[in-house]
């Protein structure tokens, strides 16, 4: 945010003096009342400047409303928790604003007032470990955003301005069926009513590790709130998500919405045989819209670059390409209303079939305008390698390229 008119700069002052700091005034009744004047405003002055945090070596982590949202500046890259949340301020310890505090904070506020929205703002190109696991368990056992994943409940965007949050790589990731330290994803959301954003920013190495139900769910991005009229709303802008286990993002939500603009969605995996469907993007919403995006290099069971489980899907200007499924729908596995337009789904492969797509015997229908399916395959002899179409689905075509899938 930036800073009111009051600026030293602005105000054309310049601090120093003499070798002694009396700026040459002379010690004379009239010099002495002149002197004493200027030390009270110089002192009045500091203390406006502290409060707006210039020249100070720490920022004011009070609470700064702007146009409505509370905004938090983070200035520290440590793994540390807010010291007193609910207090107005972001501050740890040693006072310095955490990412870890700033959510901590934001959700012991939102508690109290959940209309309130919040921007967290991390440092330039600064990369933030999680590392703290201290009850042992991973995210199995979760006390909440001071421990593990980063748990929100509260509506929060985290402007990233080029930095990578990711979990420490000294930590393991396997699904043995047993909660190791460090086994945690990277952020969950724990409001069944919260709007959430991330934007230009880099999720990585994210472990939702842990074999058994939802543990197993979401590495990167996990967001499961299935009840009726329950609306979870997540945004990704100019946002990586990478080399997360267990799906690089997963959301489930009865009346919210998926909202991908200008993102990457890479390397992600499914973890392995017992893991969920999806490699990249597992999604039941009302609404999902990927824009101007690239799904790549993804490993799923069922849908290794999108598995898209509910609702009405609309990809535009995308790129889905080198995705893999172990069974079916390397590129994207749909059993609801998915359309794709002027976008390109090449180089993915199905174990089985629906190299490029796969529908269910369920109630599909499937839109296809200026796109280009091309170099697609399934492993499988019988198996098809651009589109697997159910009983059910219905498909239509226009000005669509179907090229090079083999089988």
């Amino acid at each position: 945010m930036g800073l009111p008119a009051l600026r030293g700069a602005t105000l054309g002052l310049r601090w120093g003096g003499g070798p002694t700091g009396d700026h040459g005034v002379e010690v004379t009744a009239m010099g002495l009342r002149k002197r004493v004047a200027r030390t009270a405003a110089a002192a009045a002055l500091l203390a406006a400047l502290a409060t707006l945090g210039v020249g100070v070596r720490r920022q004011d982590h009070l609470a700064h409303a702007q146009g409505g949202r509370v905004i938090f500046n983070v200035d520290t890259t440590a793994d540390t928790v807010d010291a007193d949340p609910g207090n107005g301020t972001c501050a740890d310890a040693d006072g310095y604003c955490s990412l870890r505090a700033a959510i901590m904070e934001a959700n012991a506020q939102a508690a109290q007032d959940a209309s309130k929205e919040f921007v967290i703002s991390l440092q330039s190109a600064a990369v933030y470990t999680l590392a703290r696991d201290e009850d042992g368990s991973g995210h199995v056992v979760d006390s909440g955003a001071d421990n593990d994943d980063l748990d929100i409940a509260a509506n929060i965007t985290i402007e990233g301005n080029g930095s990578t949050i990711q979990r420490s790589a000294l930590y393991p990731c396997n699904l043995d069926g047993t909660a190791a330290v460090g086994e945690f994803r990277l952020f969950q959301t724990l409001s069944a009513f919260v709007t959430v954003k991330f934007k230009d920013v880099t999720l990585r190495n994210g472990c939702a590790g842990y074999r058994f139900e939802d543990h197993r769910r979401g590495g990167g991005i996990y967001a499961d709130s299935r009840a009726s009229g329950n609306s979870i709303n997540l945004i990704l802008e100019n946002t990586t998500v990478e080399n997360n286990v267990g799906a690089g993002v997963f959301l489930t939500t009865s009346n919210g919405t998926l909202t991908i603009i200008s993102s990457k969605i890479r390397a992600n995996d499914h973890g392995g045989i017992d893991g969920l469907d999806a490699g990249g993007i597992y999604v039941s919403a009302r609404d999902t819209i990927i824009r101007n995006s690239i799904i790549e290099g993804n490993l799923g069971r069922r849908g290794g670059g999108i598995s898209h489980a509910g609702g009405n899907a609309t990809v535009v200007g995308s790129v889905i390409t080198g995705n893999r499924a172990t069974r079916d729908g390397g590129g994207v596995w749909t059993q609801a209303y998915l359309t794709i337009h002027n976008s390109t789904v090449s180089g993915n492969i199905a174990g089985s079939t629906g190299g490029a797509i796969f529908a269910p015997d369920n109630i599909v229908r499937i839109t296809l305008t200026f796109a280009t399916l091309a170099n697609n395959r399934a492993e499988a002899p019988t198996g098809a390698s651009g589109i697997h179409l159910g009983w059910n689905t219905v498909l239509s075509l226009k000005n669509t390229i179907l090229a090079n899938d083999l089988s």
